[in-house]
């Protein structure tokens, strides 16, 4: 008797663990997979996708679709069967389709190889075919032999949602959700992940950033600096805060990307240590003194929008200090003598070719991004405006160009917002606002004008 297993709904970033070897050889029983609505899998032999409608058994990578609609995606090889058709996938992602004989295969970023009994077919990535019989034989004539082997176009909105669904099955939420997990084990798949991967970063280093020390080397890593600033700390003391602060413009010596965000982060995280010594005039004072070297020091080695946001940090803490010592007044005209950060060595930025109009009567984007492209996107876009990631801030892609940014934090100088909203990353639009749980704002301003309305007095 066959050992059967009903699919049920995986959470999602399920991680990738024990990837195995194909293998036909029968060494288990298949399982069996079933599906009344969109559900979740994550396969030992290395394939994971979505299961739309139907079922499928497998058994050692090999699926059998037997009535359905799956995307699915291997880093090794997949087989499936549909029908009398035999499908073939060589690392990468595709989609098939199978209802009472008709078949239909996509290949999203890979090529699928068809077998259909004597005929063969290929589906190039990108493209996608149907058949509703077997293929016509070359003894049907030329015509019909290439007719009935002739794939159309991918739609690009297509491409990205079905992108998108298998993004949501391969990140690891296991991990992230359980509280017993190891650091050593997170730190593991956080190496494994890749620059456009932010999102999956951002919650990789939420769990890390726990402990005292492992927040203090993520402010430095490169790799993981720019996310690490734009999220709220554990609980440390001032001596923590203070070394991370004091040791920051030193590190921007040596790195070779530094995003102006980390500055801006400085100067908010600094002023807020501010309130907590004992004499913050005498630090102000010290800081000024101990980081004005390097503002000539990012200019020789070529840096200079470093050397101006540091330039423009120190002037504003001197100007803010309750009372300027000899020590600042002799930074600041230290300050001030310096010539004007050049800034016109930075290589020009090409201005975009103007994009056609839509006509009123289409309702698809000109430019349709990935959903990890959106997400990163979204993620630049707000990093770039001082707000706070939360654990709770999330950034999800859900529709063409659009990303939900939910729980993110912005403040104004008498109080915290959390918020909500819809982002189209393209257009720079804003809807759906949701501000501390007030939904009352039935309109779509630019994210320019959002920005600048959340951080201000006006609510």
């Amino acid at each position: 008797m066959h050992k059967h297993r009903h699919l049920v709904a995986l959470p999602l970033f399920l991680a990738l663990i024990g990837l195995s070897c194909l293998s036909l050889q029968p060494q288990s029983l298949p399982a069996m997979f079933v599906s009344g609505s969109e559900e979740r899998f994550s396969l030992p032999s290395g394939i994971y996708g979505v299961l739309y409608r139907g079922s499928f058994e497998e058994k050692e990578g090999v699926l059998s679709l037997e009535d359905g609609d799956l995307v699915l995606s291997t880093e090794r090889i997949a087989t499936v069967y549909a029908g009398d058709a035999v499908l073939t996938l060589l690392t990468g992602s595709a989609y098939v389709s199978y209802s009472d004989g008709k078949l239909t295969v996509a290949g999203l970023n890979a090529p699928v190889a068809v077998l259909y009994g004597d005929q063969r077919m290929i589906v190039p990535s990108g493209m996608q075919w149907s058949t509703d019989a077997a293929i016509e034989p070359l003894t049907s004539g030329f015509a019909l032999w290439m007719r009935a082997r002739t794939p159309h176009r991918l739609p690009d909105t297509f491409m990205a949602r079905k992108t998108q669904d298998l993004a949501l099955v391969k990140q690891p939420r296991d991990v992230l959700e359980r509280d017993d997990v190891d650091a050593r084990e997170i730190a593991q798949l956080l190496s494994e992940t890749t620059a456009d991967q932010t999102p999956l970063r951002m919650q990789l280093l939420q769990k890390l950033v726990t402990d005292e020390s492992l927040w203090m080397a993520a402010s430095f890593h490169p790799a993981y600096q720019e996310i690490a600033w734009s999220m709220f700390g554990p609980d440390v003391s001032v001596e923590s805060q203070l070394t991370r602060l004091f040791l920051l413009p030193f590190s921007a010596l040596t790195q070779q990307e530094f995003s102006p965000f980390i500055f801006e982060r400085y100067k908010a995280s600094l002023i807020d240590v501010l309130t907590q010594v004992g004499d913050p005039v005498l630090l102000t004072e010290h800081i000024a003194q101990a980081h004005l070297p390097l503002i000539s020091m990012y200019e020789s080695l070529g840096y200079p929008v470093r050397a101006r946001s540091l330039q423009e940090t120190l002037l504003y803490l001197i100007e803010a200090s309750p009372e300027v010592t000899t020590g600042m007044k002799e930074a600041k005209k230290d300050i001030s003598a310096m010539q004007a950060i050049d800034v016109s060595s930075l290589p020009e930025v090409t201005p975009p070719e103007p994009e056609p109009e839509i006509a009123e009567a289409s309702k698809e984007p000109t430019v349709v991004l990935l959903p990890e492209e959106v997400e990163l996107a979204a993620y630049r876009m707000l990093s770039e405006t001082s707000a706070l990631f939360t654990v709770q801030t999330a950034i999800t892609a859900f529709a063409p160009n659009q990303a939900r940014v939910s729980d993110i934090v912005f403040s104004t100088a008498t109080k915290d917002h959390s918020v909500s909203f819809t982002l189209d990353v393209v257009t720079g639009t804003v809807a759906d606002i949701d501000v501390n749980g007030e939904t009352n704002f039935p309109y779509a301003p630019t994210f320019e004008s959002f920005i600048g309305w959340i951080k201000s007095d006006a609510l």
